[in-house]
């Protein structure tokens, strides 16, 4: 009889999700809202530890583990693209635990089941959100041709801002047909009149 702890069940799957959510996040280069991802992360735990109570086993479901899944990460980023990115980090978390299982020989009765200590998944978890934050900060950065120095003008007022040279970039002005720059507002706040 296996004997599961329903605090470290909660505890475990909280901070893997919370992991899993920062680690879409910065792939698809959204911005953290990390109470709101940290609020997710912990009904994500909430939801693991209620599987394993009797009276709620319908939600082991695997319909029903998708669903929430979903509900779960287009709750934390209120876009589809993240939640998609969120799937494929959790595929991919599952299927390196699942190798290490092999490689180690935990495989317990079924092929897709491998018993991992508790360590090892926050620590396969970590190295996954290190290794991707490092990923995704070295594809990133930008050389130095990529990044130009440039004078903008509003009413005689010039500012210069640093920008990055987009071939990728098809806006134009739709009366001119000139490329437009496109650039945050605080990013020249000195060209505007004080309201």
């Amino acid at each position: 009889m296996t004997v599961v702890y329903l605090d470290r069940v909660f505890l475990l799957n909280s901070v893997v999700d919370y992991l899993l959510f920062l680690c879409a996040a910065r792939l698809c280069g959204f911005p953290l809202h990390r109470r709101r991802l940290i609020f997710c992360a912990v009904l994500g735990g909430v939801y693991a530890a209620a599987v394993f109570i009797s009276e709620l086993a319908f939600l082991a479901h695997p319909a029903i583990r998708l669903a929430f899944g979903g509900l779960l990460a287009l709750a934390a980023f209120r876009r589809f693209r993240p939640v998609l990115t969120f799937f494929l980090l959790s595929a991919a978390l599952a299927g390196t635990l699942l190798a290490l299982g092999l490689a180690f020989g935990s495989v317990a009765g079924r092929l897709y089941y491998a018993d991992v200590s508790w360590q090892a998944l926050i620590l396969v978890s970590i190295l996954l959100y290190v290794l991707l934050r490092l990923f995704a900060g070295q594809a990133a950065r930008h050389g130095g041709g990529e990044l130009l120095q440039i004078k903008v003008s509003v009413g005689g007022r010039i500012q210069t801002v640093t920008a990055l040279l987009d071939t990728g970039n098809t806006l134009r002005d739709p009366v001119t047909g000139c490329p437009a720059l496109v650039m945050e507002r605080r990013s020249a706040d000195a060209l505007w009149t004080p309201a």
